[in-house]
């Protein structure tokens, strides 16, 4: 406040509009009465626990997630281009790289190398073949979240723990009932994960090409 002539303080408010604009994420966490993550205040001698070690890493990235999602980042943002396999043709399918895409939590998925996805089996081992002619079967290739644990360690009680959880992906064939061409059903879309392609599979099928691979579906991110 600016004192006035008579020295008390000028209270006024300033004119309606003059306070810039805040953008939409943070307009968001202040109705909210939010900053920018939860945390928490270690203090002086406190004997920490594993479990407050982790809440605090585990504030900082819920806040992370949290700002995605008020953003409405969801889907694939780059990346992950479905193509037959290079160079000759099989019944894998070949994704573009880096890709990158966030799922409906906010949890971040990367891959800086091309992937190679066989679709002759589902995500539990079960073939994918057509057994009876002139019908068809429709796949999903999916993307969803997964952790990569590493550097094995042995804690205070003898037991071996991962120190590293590093944030990673993994890819999912998932596979609907084969029904008549041009009828039968493509495999429903899953909460946490992101349909990348739909994939069409025909009787003593040996290859995979461009003809069979559907975008019509794939969940990727809309730049407003």
């Amino acid at each position: 406040p600016r004192p006035s002539a008579s020295g008390t303080a000028n209270l006024s408010c300033p004119r309606l509009g003059s306070w810039p604009a805040l953008p939409p994420w943070r307009a968001t966490w202040a109705l909210q009465g939010k900053d920018m993550a939860d945390r928490v205040d270690f203090y002086f001698r406190q004997r920490v626990t594993e479990a407050e070690l982790d809440l605090a890493f585990a504030l900082l990235e819920k806040a992370d997630r949290d700002l995605a999602a008020d953003l409405n980042i969801y889907g694939i943002v780059s990346g992950a281009v479905p193509a037959p396999h290079s160079p000759v043709p099989d019944l894998t399918v070949d994704l573009t790289a880096p890709g990158r895409a966030y799922d409906n939590l906010g949890q971040r998925m990367f891959f800086g190398t091309g992937q190679t996805v066989d679709c002759a089996v589902d995500l539990v081992g079960i073939p994918t073949d057509v057994a009876t002619v002139g019908n068809e079967r429709w796949l999903g290739i999916f993307l969803r979240f997964k952790r990569q644990l590493s550097d094995p360690r042995t804690d205070g009680n003898s037991q071996q723990v991962f120190f590293r959880r590093d944030e990673s992906f993994e890819l999912v064939v998932r596979q609907a009932p084969e029904g008549a061409i041009g009828v039968a059903p493509k495999p429903a879309l899953q909460a946490d994960e992101l349909l990348l392609c739909d994939v069409r599979r025909r009787p003593g099928q040996t290859q995979i090409l461009v003809a069979d691979l559907d975008t019509s579906r794939r969940q990727a991110f809309i730049f407003a």
